[in-house]
């Protein structure tokens, strides 16, 4: 095992102990709200991924967003919401990051709600670009 380096973050691909760097890709297709997570592997091969920050779980609603009284019949299901808008229950995070939403299982009847629309998700910075 090479003896491991002193780091610091700009010199962080530079140390021994890390054998791989990659970026992992993002896309709409795979319904997640991670994009660009970077992620090591270590000599041990173990693998790491960064955390996320503030960027990551924030929403920039371009083109707008439609406001949503949540019906009793709703109430505490945000994926149906998420399904009646986007037509895909998993992209209920969307609505969450929007609406800063700490629990997604916590969502009453008659909270107004803001939907961006998914075309506006898709320019810089926002997780669908």
């Amino acid at each position: 095992m090479p003896r491991r380096k002193i780091k610091n973050l700009r010199g962080r691909n530079e140390d021994s102990y890390v054998i791989k760097h990659e970026v992992v890709p993002y896309g709409i297709k795979n319904n997640s709200r991670y994009k660009h997570i970077d992620e090591l592997t270590l000599y041990d091969g173990k693998r790491i991924k960064a955390t996320l920050g503030p960027m990551d779980t924030s929403i920039f609603t371009y083109g707008g967003s439609t406001p949503y009284v949540v019906p009793k019949h709703m109430e505490d299901r945000i994926d149906l919401i998420s399904l009646k808008f986007y037509g895909i229950s998993s992209l209920y995070w969307i609505i969450c990051y929007t609406n800063n939403l700490k629990d997604p299982l916590d969502v009453k009847a008659g909270k107004i709600l803001f939907i961006p629309r998914l075309n506006g998700l898709r320019k810089f910075p926002n997780p669908l670009s």
